[in-house]
Parts: structure tokens; C-alpha cells; sequence
């Protein structure tokens, strides 16, 4: 058996509305990186707006597809945040690594709420990283966080052009929202095709 590879990194990734397998994303990440450890929490299952039912949810969200940030946060945002907060903190005192060692992520919904998470949480990250996600804080919040301990980290917005989920347009204008409020180094990337999902599929 090789030896074990030392971890070097965590990223904590935070799933999609809907989503019942919290672990999917590392599965395909981690063959291709094992120097980083993966923390996937699932969220509570609840009841939303946009769904029948309740269903893995981090904040109500009323409807899909979401063209732009809110003019209000979401009921349930700051429970998930402090959950969040709660994941990174065990993650450093049992791994004793430091923050500026994890990178904070997530896919639809788990983006929003990572840049809410990081954006929020009192010790610099490695970066945020928000994939078909956008800002569910109205500009007004984003403004009060302007002197975050991650305000300077990189911020990544990444978006699918044929997003049926979460328009490019609402990636685009969060990341113009972000760089009004004072965020550093907010970097947006739209990828022509993409639709709601991680990755385009071969053709």
C-alpha cells in the first residue's frame, strides 16, 4: 500500500439545492488532488419556496431561475453560515491547520452561500469560490463586510452562459456588486455553453 499523502489543504464544498449526496463533488476532485482533504456538509432537509416538498436546502430560495441578488438575505442564510463557521473551526483545531490553508467553495445554492460563509467568517481563507452561484446579500450587507478578514482574499465567480438555474447575468452583476462593496480581488468567468452543471460534456 503507498504511504499516505500529507494534506497540504482542505476545501470545504458546499452542495446545490436538491442535492442528497454531499460527497459527489470530492469523489471527482480527489483522485486528481490527494494532498487536499475534502469537508462536505449536507444541509438540512426544509421547506422552499421553488420546490414540492422538503429537500436539502442551505436558505429558502422562492423561485428558480435566479436572475439577480436580492433585495433581502434569505430566511435560514445566517443558521447555514454559522453551521459553516462551525465546519471551519473544528477543521482547524483537529487538523491543525490554519485558514489561510482552506479554501471555501460550493456549487448553485452551496456558492451563494459560500460567499456569504467566507465573506462573513472573522479568519482569512485561502479563497471563496462560488460555481453557477451568486450573492444572496443585498448590496447594503455587502457593503458592512468591506473590512472583512476576507475582503481581500480571491473571490472567484464562475458561470455556465446556458444556465438554466442561475442566469450568467446574476453571476455577473454579483461580482459587480462584490468589487462596489470593496471586496479586492473578485475574478468572473463565463463559460459559453455551460449549463446548470460542473463541467460541459464531451461531444
Amino acid at each position: 500500500m503507498p504511504p499516505a499523502v500529507p494534506t497540504k489543504g482542505v476545501v470545504v464544498w458546499l452542495h446545490d439545492l436538491d442535492e442528497r449526496d454531499a460527497n459527489a463533488f470530492s469523489g471527482l476532485v480527489k483522485p486528481h488532488a490527494p494532498w487536499v482533504t475534502f469537508s462536505c456538509p449536507l444541509a438540512n432537509a426544509r421547506s422552499v419556496g421553488c420546490r414540492e416538498g422538503p429537500t436539502p436546502a442551505w436558505f429558502e430560495l422562492d423561485q428558480l431561475p435566479v436572475t439577480e441578488p436580492p433585495q433581502v438575505a434569505p430566511e435560514g442564510l445566517w443558521d447555514s453560515v454559522k453551521a459553516v463557521h462551525e465546519r471551519l473551526d473544528y477543521l482547524e483545531q483537529a487538523m491543525s491547520i490554519d485558514s489561510t490553508r482552506i479554501l471555501l467553495g460550493g456549487f448553485g445554492q452551496g456558492g451563494a452561500l459560500a460567499l456569504a460563509a467566507g465573506l462573513a467568517y472573522r479568519k482569512p481563507l485561502a479563497g471563496i469560490l462560488s460555481h453557477s452561484g451568486w450573492a444572496c446579500q443585498p448590496a447594503s450587507e455587502l457593503v458592512s463586510l468591506a473590512g472583512s478578514a476576507n475582503a481581500a482574499v480571491p473571490i472567484m465567480l464562475i458561470s455556465g452562459t446556458e444556465d438554466e438555474m442561475v442566469s450568467a447575468a446574476a453571476a455577473q452583476e454579483s461580482a459587480r456588486a462584490l468589487r462596489t462593496a470593496g471586496m479586492r480581488s473578485v475574478i468572473e468567468k463565463s463559460f459559453e455553453g455551460l449549463e446548470h452543471k460542473m463541467y460541459r460534456s464531451p461531444r
